[in-house]
């Protein structure tokens, strides 16, 4: 006899498996999904979430750009065109027509403006802090925080140039990253 007795034992097991699922196949309401293509759905299922967390990303960098956008409009206002000092920045706060003067030139402009700008790139390096931690190497979220550290130097307690220098020193590595 060719078959033992475990062959024959797993035949067995088999053929109950197979009655088993036709018998529960008939139950109305109630359907069954073979184990490959069970596998095969769970397999679409995880990477459909890896999509929402690459959109959760994209979004929080979207989030840390606009924060940077507005620290950066801040930090012009005031200024005329390509960043030049605009008409009425060198006259007293005081002085001149109430009409005439923008919002900036009324006493404490400034230090709202320097305010609006930290608080915005405050955010936006929150922001970034997340998206480094999961991605200590992306090149585009590296380039923006660089930018923060450019645009808002001092912030955090820090000295202005070591800010700047930090910010200087992330571009360069980007730089010598990419091949020419």
């Amino acid at each position: 006899s060719g078959i033992g007795f475990s062959e024959n034992a797993l035949q067995l097991t088999s053929l109950l498996d197979e009655l088993a699922l036709v018998e529960i196949g008939k139950i109305a309401g109630l359907t069954l999904t073979e184990r490959a293509k069970l596998d095969a759905i769970l397999k679409e299922q995880e990477l459909a979430l890896s999509d929402l967390a690459d959109t959760s990303k994209a979004m929080r960098f979207d989030r840390a750009r606009a924060h940077y956008l507005l620290a950066r409009a801040c930090s012009l206002r005031g200024r005329g065109p390509i960043g030049r000092p605009g008409a009425g920045e060198d006259r007293r706060p005081d002085e001149g027509r109430p009409e005439d003067r923008r919002p900036d030139d009324r006493r404490g402009g400034d230090a709202r403006r320097r305010a609006d700008v930290r608080k915005e790139v405050e955010l936006a390096n929150a922001e970034l802090a997340e998206l480094l931690r999961s991605e200590p190497d992306n090149v585009e979220v590296r380039a923006l925080q660089a930018r923060c550290l450019l645009l808002a130097p001092g912030l955090a307690g820090e000295q202005p140039d070591a800010a700047r220098q930090q910010g200087l020193q992330i571009l360069r590595e980007l730089v010598s990253a990419e091949p020419a």
